[in-house]
């Protein structure tokens, strides 16, 4: 009887121990993915921070598209003045 209760108490002791190994893998792991996971944010932070940069070199400043805006009017104002001057004639 006491040989079983000692026995008994060896193979608890033994999954516990191998619960508490899995639960420090586990952890171990979780530490891991958390290191990863914090490169990946410095990553997104880093793109966030050039961002700004990457769009004005993509897209035309205000002042161009002004002048572009200036453009197309004066450019339908002289077709328009050109058909009136025919009409004209």
């Amino acid at each position: 009887m006491v040989a079983q209760k000692s026995n008994s108490k060896d193979v608890r002791l033994a999954v516990l121990e191998q619960n508490m190994q899995d639960i420090k893998n586990d952890i171990s792991q979780i530490k891991e993915d958390n290191k990863e996971m914090g490169k990946a944010v410095s990553q997104i932070k880093e793109s966030i921070l050039k961002l700004p940069v990457e769009l004005d070199d993509r897209y035309a400043s205000k002042s161009v598209e002004e002048n572009q805006t200036k453009l197309a009017w004066f450019v339908i104002l002289s077709v328009g003045g050109a058909l009136l001057a025919l009409v004209i004639k």
